[in-house]
């Protein structure tokens, strides 16, 4: 299997939050990216796949009986085309020098980025200059959720930015299941939410709902 070719991103962070806060902060760290992408005119193209995967819309859906491309997260994408994997963030939260820090990590599958660019008729910059506005929009971004918590008090740490989290994410309104990490469902029905947390709400077709930490599954359309 041919090797991905992969941008990757490495930071520092010190955000002045209380520590329960950091459990939001690779969601925020997601938004920084994509509302970067969506700022040079791939508002179509690419989302945040819960709670802080990339993703990117198909160029169009598989042919009956047809093999979906080897980046399609979901088992089924006959009505949900929004699921290439286009990378992550990953945070590892640590006691810094000045209190409580974090290493960021990003990573960006560029074949799967310049699909989406080459559809959006946008044209990315190079690669060294794409590495650099990309921490430069992380670090904005946290920077920014950083001063709404401090300003206004919230209930939970992604309540500041939850409405804008929440246009980022392409499934939500879609029909879901949420997996265990063996890939048993654990809830099946529509994605309906997020809470103050980051927590998924799953609705099944009685009305009842689950709240989901990303700790404990994932969610992939169906």
């Amino acid at each position: 299997m041919a090797e991905v070719d992969q941008l990757c991103v490495e930071l520092e962070l010190t955000p002045k939050v209380k520590m329960m806060e950091f459990i939001a902060l690779s969601q925020v760290c997601a938004m920084g990216v994509v509302e970067y992408l969506h700022g040079l005119g791939m508002g179509k193209q690419v989302g945040i796949g819960w709670p802080a995967d990339l993703v990117a819309r198909r160029a169009q859906a598989p042919e009956p009986g047809g093999e979906k491309p080897r980046e399609a997260m979901s088992a089924d994408t006959a009505s949900f085309d929004f699921d290439l994997f286009m990378g992550k963030v990953g945070v590892h939260a640590h006691a810094g020098e000045a209190g409580p820090a974090a290493s960021v990590t990003l990573s960006v599958d560029m074949p799967v980025l310049a699909g989406a660019a080459e559809r959006s008729g946008v044209e990315l910059p190079v690669r060294d200059e794409l590495r650099v506005q990309l921490a430069a929009a992380i670090e904005h971004k946290v920077a920014a959720w950083e001063q709404l918590l401090a300003t206004r008090p919230s209930p939970g740490p992604m309540a500041p930015v939850l409405s804008d989290y929440f246009d980022l994410v392409p499934l939500l309104g879609h029909k879901a299941a949420a997996l265990s990490p063996n890939g048993l469902p654990v809830a099946v029905g529509t994605f309906t939410g997020l809470d103050i947390w980051g927590r998924a709400c799953i609705t099944a077709a009685d009305g009842s709902e689950q709240e989901l930490p990303s700790e404990a599954v994932i969610v992939r359309a169906i």
